[in-house]
C-alpha cells in the first residue's frame, strides 16, 4: 500500500503573524506543556506570604501576653507597612495619596474594656473582627483587642483565620460561619476553632483530625430563631445528635451557641398582619434565650458541659446582663458604634474611625451650570466647588448623592450632585477665599469640633451602621493612630 503523505503545513495568514511561545505571560495564559518547570522563587520578598510563612518570617512574641505578638511586630501579605520612624513628620497626604481611613487604637482598647466592665462576673469577651473587623484592618484590631483582654476572636471564614495567623495572632479564632469542609486540613493545620450544625460535618472532621492526629476544638451553633444554620433547639432529635457529635473523636467540643434575631430592637415582622406574628421583638428575644437554656439543662443532664456557652451580640450583651453566661460576642461596640435600641448617653464608648480626603481641585462654577453624572445638580448662583478624589469605589455609597455632608476648615457643606466612582463635588462656597487645593476634608469623623458620625452616613444612605465602615475599599490606607499620633500605614493594594 502507498504510504500515508503527511499533511503539508498550512502557511500563517497575512493577518496572523507567526507568535513566539509566550513563557512569560502564565498569569494571563495558564500553564502550557512548552513552559519549563520553575523552581521555587524563595529569594522574592513576596514569596513567603504566597506558600506560607518559613519559620525565619514568622514574628517574634513579646511578653505582652499569651495571644499575640506586639502590635508593632504585624506582618501581613500582600501589603506595604510604613512605621511610625518614617511617618515622622510627614503629611499623611503625601504618605497615603488621595484619600485614606484612620483608625484610633487607644479607643478600640477603651472600648473593649468598657465593655469588660458591663460584664457579669466570669464572662469573657470574644471580640468580632469577621470582615477586616468591620472595615478596620483585622490584624491590628485583633492584637488590640487581645492586649486590652479579649478571651479569643470571631471571624467569618477560613482566609480571615489564616490572614491572623500570618500576623501573628496565636489565641483561639472561632470561625462564626461554615468551614468550608474541603479546606478541613488547612484549618486544622492553622488552629482553627471550627462551628459544627451538622452531624454530617462533625463526622467529616472528625475524621479529618484523627488521620491528622489532631484535636479540634469546636462550638456547636444552635438555631433558635435566626433560621440560618444550626441545630435545631426544640426538635426532639437534637439532644442526642449533639450528644453523638460530642462523643466523636479528634474533636474538643468547648462550646455551645446561638444568635438572637431582634436584640438590636428591629423587629420588622411587627408591622406585618397581627395573624402573621406570633411575638413582638423582646418578647422573640426571650423566647430564644429560653429554648437555648432548655436544651441546654437537656443536656447537662445527660452530662454534657461546655466550657464556653454564650449568645449576646453587642446589643444583648448592653441591655441583657442576665443572657451574659460564659462568653459575650460583640463586635460594633467594640468599634465605637452602637445599636439602635441603645443611646449615645448611656454609653462610654467612642468612635475609632474617620474617613479622610482632601481637595483635588476648586473651581468656580457660573450660574445656571450642572455639576457631575445626570445633571441632577443645577447652580442657580455662582458658587466654588472642589472635587475630593473619594467615590463609591472607594466604599463612598452612591445612595449619598443628593444627602451628604462633608466637614472643611470644621464646617459642613454638602456634597454637590451625582457621587462618582473615584470622586465627589462638594460646595465649599461658605468656606471663602480661603479652601485651596490640597486642603483637607472629612467625610466622617472629627474636625474643628465639628463632627459627622457613621450613624449620619448610614441613615442618609438608608442602611444601618454596621454596613458602612465594612463598604470601605482595600484601596484605602489605613492609618493607624496611638497617643494621637499616627504610627503604622497599611496600605492594601501595593
Amino acid at each position: 500500500p502507498r504510504p500515508a503523505r503527511a499533511a503539508p503545513a498550512r502557511p500563517p495568514r497575512a493577518h496572523q503573524p507567526t507568535q513566539p511561545a509566550r513563557v512569560d505571560r502564565p498569569y494571563l495564559d495558564g500553564p502550557r506543556a512548552h513552559q519549563p518547570t520553575q523552581p521555587a522563587r524563595v529569594d522574592r520578598p513576596y514569596r513567603p506570604y504566597l506558600d506560607g510563612l518559613r519559620a525565619d518570617h514568622r514574628p517574634q512574641t513579646t511578653d505582652r501576653g499569651p495571644h499575640t505578638t506586639s502590635i508593632d511586630r504585624l506582618q501581613k501579605p500582600r501589603m506595604i507597612i510604613m512605621n511610625e520612624e518614617y511617618l515622622d513628620g510627614r503629611d499623611l497626604a503625601d504618605v497615603c495619596g488621595r484619600s485614606w481611613v484612620e483608625v484610633d487604637l487607644d479607643r478600640a482598647a477603651d472600648n473593649l474594656r468598657w465593655v469588660k466592665n458591663q460584664l457579669s462576673p466570669g464572662t469573657g469577651v470574644c471580640a468580632i473582627v469577621k470582615t477586616n473587623a468591620y472595615g478596620h484592618g483585622a490584624p491590628e484590631l485583633a492584637a488590640c483587642f487581645l492586649e486590652a483582654g479579649a478571651e479569643m476572636l470571631a471571624v467569618a471564614c477560613l482566609d480571615e483565620v489564616l490572614q491572623l495567623r500570618r500576623a501573628g495572632i496565636t489565641s483561639s479564632i472561632l470561625i462564626l460561619s461554615d468551614g468550608e469542609p474541603e479546606r478541613y486540613a488547612e484549618g486544622i493545620e492553622a488552629d482553627a476553632t471550627y462551628s459544627l450544625f451538622s452531624l454530617a460535618k462533625a463526622r467529616d472532621l472528625s475524621e479529618r483530625a484523627v488521620a491528622l492526629g489532631r484535636k479540634v476544638k469546636v462550638h456547636v451553633k444552635v438555631d433558635t430563631g435566626m433560621r440560618r444554620v444550626g441545630f435545631s433547639a426544640t426538635a426532639a432529635e437534637t439532644p442526642g445528635q449533639i450528644l453523638e457529635l460530642a462523643a466523636l473523636p479528634g474533636l474538643d467540643v468547648e462550646g455551645i451557641f446561638t444568635h438572637f434575631a431582634t436584640a438590636d430592637g428591629f423587629d420588622q415582622a411587627e408591622s406585618l398582619e397581627d395573624d402573621l406574628v406570633s411575638e413582638p421583638g423582646e418578647q422573640f428575644l426571650q423566647l430564644q434565650f429560653r429554648d437555648f437554656v432548655r436544651l441546654l439543662d437537656t443536656l447537662e443532664r445527660e452530662g454534657l458541659r461546655f466550657r464556653y456557652r454564650h449568645c449576646c451580640n453587642s446589643p444583648a450583651t448592653l441591655r441583657h446582663p442576665e443572657m451574659h453566661l460564659d462568653l459575650v460576642r460583640p463586635g460594633l461596640t467594640l468599634y465605637g458604634l452602637l445599636p439602635d435600641n441603645v443611646g449615645r448617653e448611656e454609653a462610654d464608648n467612642r468612635p475609632i474611625l474617620s474617613l479622610h480626603s482632601r481637595a483635588l481641585q476648586v473651581r468656580t462654577i457660573e450660574q445656571g451650570q450642572s455639576v457631575s453624572y445626570g445633571r441632577r445638580f443645577v447652580a442657580t448662583t455662582d458658587m466654588r466647588s472642589a472635587t475630593v478624589p473619594i467615590g463609591y469605589g472607594d466604599g463612598y455609597r452612591r445612595s449619598l448623592t443628593g444627602k451628604a455632608e462633608v466637614l472643611v476648615h470644621g464646617r459642613r457643606v454638602p456634597v454637590l450632585g451625582t457621587i462618582c466612582m473615584d470622586s465627589l463635588i462638594i460646595d465649599v462656597s461658605k468656606v471663602g477665599d480661603a479652601f485651596f487645593e490640597g486642603d483637607r476634608v472629612v467625610l466622617w469623623g472629627e474636625q474643628g469640633g465639628a463632627e459627622i458620625t457613621i450613624e449620619e452616613v448610614a441613615a442618609w444612605s438608608d442602611t444601618i451602621n454596621y454596613e458602612v465602615p465594612c463598604a470601605l475599599s482595600p484601596r484605602l490606607p489605613r492609618v493607624y493612630l496611638r497617643d494621637g499620633k499616627p504610627f503604622k500605614v497599611v496600605r492594601y493594594l501595593v
